[in-house]
């Protein structure tokens, strides 16, 4: 982690202002632009949407003063003119040359309304941002996250839900933020399992563009205090966030290093020293690679502003890689899992792509990287890349997939009692396994591939030979039933692809499986 000795600036007007509190900056992956969130501004957007037409056009009274409820609703105190309101809340655009605000633009609707706004994150898309709240064409708002993109023409899209299981907050509202790629997001909740008031946890993108129910970070990220304004590097292995935890002066800015694949082990925080904190509250940590500088607001002067540091951390240089996964012969795009391995790295990781066929992942140069593509009912397709020092960003690298005639109701799992090679349902293992001989009579061009997996439960060496003797038992069967040994291989990946949490016994009984990829002898 490196700093420099150079002053804390203020950044000056018209992006703070004297008498505002100017909170939430967001800096978008280019440096150019940083969303902000001004409140209790007299000139907040007045879009009140009643049955889909705004009563600030009908009757201003009327509409303030249902404003004035809805904000009493929120936590406000009674008889607060909704200018005044700390739930009067606008996003704001900055254009930044340097580091340094060269114009404000106040966004109209769809972006602002009457009710709170707030950017939370910003996502590989430089013009892409995830807001606060869901919000209804016809009017109204619920608790949640929605996306919203600037058009070329300078318009923004109405915002639209990003559907996250069981999200969920006892405190009065949460802050979040996302990877470089969107596929996963860290938020800060107060749940029944936290620790403190609010703790961080972390959520991943499904097949299907929701995203799971929230995992708490268990080590020591977590206090019994208050964690929230997470943010991350664009490598996504650095966590900035605020806490008051033991040893803060208020909420202070503290930082922590991922120590492996997993988004679940983080080094023990620690606490960015002054000029970054101090005896007042500092939150909302953004760190912007490009231009070199750490954005977070303060009130050490009074109200909250927003404040820049020359700041910098050691990072690998990594560039975004777009792919496309398609039906080999009709050039359809395919819903499909895109595993990504950097061996030399020991990176590994599975991408759920939607029905699109569009991916999206960041990866280190100078790296030979492996890409498979994985969808039943088509032979597997894999491709090797060299990520060298000129690779062209704008390429799209391509996943053809062939399809295999399989018989409708295939299935490809065979699941496993806790730590054993007992299997859960005999009668329909063999019944998949039957299914499989069929299909690969049908096309002696498929090679099966025999997958172990197992939970985290136990050390890592013994869970890679459990696996392995499942797949073993799996192959056995098969050949048993009349396949060809040739054409069924095995693999073993012990607890390296889980397919869910590990929290819960329940979630952690889909991991105790085996599965059937198929590929094509060519």
């Amino acid at each position: 982690m490196q700093s420099h000795a150079q002053e804390l600036v203020k950044l000056p007007a018209p992006l703070n202002t004297d008498d505002k509190d100017e909170i939430l900056p967001v800096i978008n992956q280019t440096g150019d632009i940083l969303m902000f969130t001004r409140v209790a501004a007299k000139d907040y957007e007045r879009v009140l949407l009643v049955n889909g037409e705004n009563l600030f056009d009908q009757d201003e009274k009327l509409a303030e003063s249902i404003l004035r409820d809805i904000y009493t609703d929120l936590g406000e105190s009674k008889n607060i003119h909704p200018s005044n309101s700390v739930f009067n809340q606008d996003i704001l655009e900055a254009r930044i040359q340097g580091g340094n605000p060269v114009s404000v633009n106040h966004p109209a609707y769809p972006l602002n309304n009457a009710l709170p706004n707030s950017v939370l994150a910003t996502i590989s898309d430089q013009d892409t941002y995830i807001v606060n709240n869901i919000y209804y064409r016809s009017g109204g708002m619920d608790e949640g996250i929605s996306m919203v993109r600037k058009g070329s023409n300078g318009h923004w899209t109405f915002p639209q839900p990003i559907k996250v299981e069981d999200l969920k907050t006892a405190s009065s509202g949460f802050s979040m933020c996302s990877n470089r790629d969107g596929s996963v997001f860290i938020f800060s909740l107060d749940r029944k399992d936290s620790k403190g008031e609010t703790d961080l946890y972390v959520s991943f993108k499904q097949s299907d563009g929701s995203y799971s129910k929230p995992y708490q970070i268990k080590n020591w990220v977590n206090t019994m205090y208050r964690e929230t304004n997470p943010t991350l590097s664009k490598d996504g292995r650095t966590l900035f966030f605020s806490s008051n935890r033991v040893g803060s002066q208020g909420m202070d800015i503290y930082y922590s290093k991922r120590t492996s694949e997993s988004w679940m082990e983080w080094t023990s925080p620690e606490k960015l020293e002054h000029p970054v904190n101090s005896v007042g509250d500092e939150s909302q940590p953004q760190f912007d690679e490009t231009n070199g500088y750490l954005y977070f607001s303060s009130n050490r002067a009074g109200s909250m502003d927003i404040y820049k540091y020359p700041f910098g951390i050691d990072e690998e240089i990594r560039i975004d890689l777009s792919g496309l996964v398609t039906e080999l012969h009709s050039g359809r795009p395919l819903k499909a899992m895109v595993r990504v391995e950097v061996e030399e790295k020991g990176f590994a990781r599975t991408i759920a792509v939607n029905s699109s066929g569009k991916f999206l992942v960041d990866i280190p140069i100078g790296q030979r990287v492996r890409f498979t593509a994985e969808k039943h009912g088509y032979f597997s397709s894999t491709r090797e890349v060299y990520i060298g020092q000129s690779y062209d960003e704008t390429k799209v690298l391509s996943l053809g997939l062939s399809k295999v005639k399989l018989e409708k109701g295939t299935e490809n799992q065979v699941f496993f009692e806790q730590s054993s090679l007992e299997i859960i349902d005999q009668a329909s293992a063999a019944f998949k396994v039957e299914d499989f001989i069929k299909q690969m009579k049908k096309n002696p061009r498929m090679i099966l591939v025999v997958e172990g997996h197992t939970d985290n439960m136990g050390q890592w060496t013994n869970l890679l030979n459990l696996s392995k003797d499942r797949a073993k038992l799996v192959r056995g069967m098969l050949i048993e039933a009349g396949a060809n040994p040739i054409r069924i291989q095995i693999a073993a990946y012990g607890a390296d692809r889980p397919i869910a949490s590990n929290e819960t016994e329940k979630s952690r009984s889909k991991n105790r499986r085996v599965t059937f990829t198929i590929k094509e002898n060519k």
